[in-house]
């Protein structure tokens, strides 16, 4: 099994706290690195004992229940907050959902909240309603409403 983790230069907390918003989720686990210290023999550096070293945000939505696993990166235990606070992971989340108008307000939440567009609201072949974007974390989103025949998307048409 793979799953998917999300990490954060220190922003972790903010990440969990805007994506429970924006898909009404729950946060139903939080840890700090500094709950996990003994792991940590060198110790910790400065604040890091302050991050997210785990967190998982359930979203419940008509289909069932899906999480999203993450954390601030290990990197900070070591050597501290460093960069603009967003991290440049090679991740991608794909949000199939049943409505334009559910895309339209997801879209909408990001952007206001300064995603970075990368598609704007459109129709394309086999959707109803597309948008792809970057949000302020450094994280990209597909977000889509596929056409009733197109229950899964073409992978050949994402980014």
């Amino acid at each position: 099994m793979i799953a998917a983790r999300l990490t954060f230069l220190g922003a972790c907390r903010d990440a969990a706290d805007f994506y429970c918003q924006v898909f009404h989720g729950d946060l139903i686990l939080k840890t700090l690195f500094q709950d996990h210290s003994d792991q940590f023999p060198m110790g910790l550096s400065g604040d890091a004992g302050n991050f997210i070293y785990s967190a998982i945000v359930r979203i419940t939505d008509e289909n069932g229940r899906s999480y999203i696993s993450m954390g601030d990166s290990p990197v900070i235990a070591f050597s501290g907050r460093q960069g603009d606070g967003r991290c440049r992971d090679n991740v991608v989340f794909d949000v199939n959902v049943s409505s334009p108008s559910e895309v339209e307000r997801i879209y909408d939440a990001f952007i206001h909240d300064g995603a970075r567009c990368n598609i704007a609201l459109c129709t394309r072949k086999g959707y109803r309603k597309y948008a792809s974007f970057i949000d302020r974390f450094g994280i990209c989103w597909n977000v889509f409403c596929p056409e009733p025949d197109h229950a899964e998307p073409d992978s050949g048409d994402m980014i």
